[in-house]
């Protein structure tokens, strides 16, 4: 979603990323002989507070950076201390700021919209989702409102109220589905998700 927002290529990421996240978001960036390979780069960290190193970042940062995505609190349970200043370095660069977020612990962190940031994102298993059978597991992702592209180019399906034609009576409705594979097959947005969530849309009867 960064990289078709930006056009660039390249996203970094904090070393103390969850490597189970690190694992998907290397499936959705898809393999170096993909045309649309996205390449992820670690930032280094202090080993002793966990936080991200900003001289390391600065010196990552360039003009084909697409996002700068961290984690608050980070995988090894530390806050990121500097949240604020990753994000401002990441748009001075011209690039989106990525946080990672556990819900259950934004009624006392700074939440991330707060912070600047683009794009959140996390597992919502806090929130009281029982596990059975393997099952039981969800995400989400929040972005910006204020900029019609972040809902365009956003790789989900979503959903919102509409008014209807009897006054004060709203329906829920499926916004911008030509974005999606429904709409636009083969060159929908959600596309590079399905099959790592799902498999591909099958192909069009013919």
């Amino acid at each position: 979603m960064a990289s078709r927002i930006t056009g660039r290529k390249r996203v970094l990421y904090a070393g103390t990323m969850s490597p189970m996240r690190l694992a998907e978001a290397r499936t959705l960036c898809q393999p170096e002989v993909m045309p649309t390979h996205v390449k992820l780069e670690a930032v280094g960290y202090d080993p002793a507070t966990g936080c991200m190193n900003l001289d390391d970042l600065q010196a990552r940062l360039g003009d084909d950076v697409a996002a700068v995505y961290f984690e608050n609190p980070g995988y090894l349970g530390f806050i990121e201390a500097r949240a604020a200043e990753i994000v401002a370095m990441a748009h001075t660069a011209g690039a989106l700021a990525i946080i990672g977020v556990d819900p259950i612990t934004l009624g006392l962190l700074t939440p991330p919209g707060t912070l600047g940031a683009d794009i959140a994102c996390g597992d919502i298993q806090p929130l009281g989702m029982h596990m059975h059978a393997g099952g039981g597991c969800s995400g989400f992702i929040a972005f910006r409102d204020d900029d019609p592209i972040f809902a365009s180019e956003c790789p989900l399906e979503l959903y919102t109220l509409l008014e209807t034609e009897v006054p004060g009576e709203y329906a829920v409705a499926e916004a911008l589905a030509d974005r999606t594979s429904y709409g636009s097959r083969d060159q929908g947005k959600d596309w590079s998700v399905r099959p790592a969530a799902c498999g591909p849309s099958p192909p069009p009867s013919t």
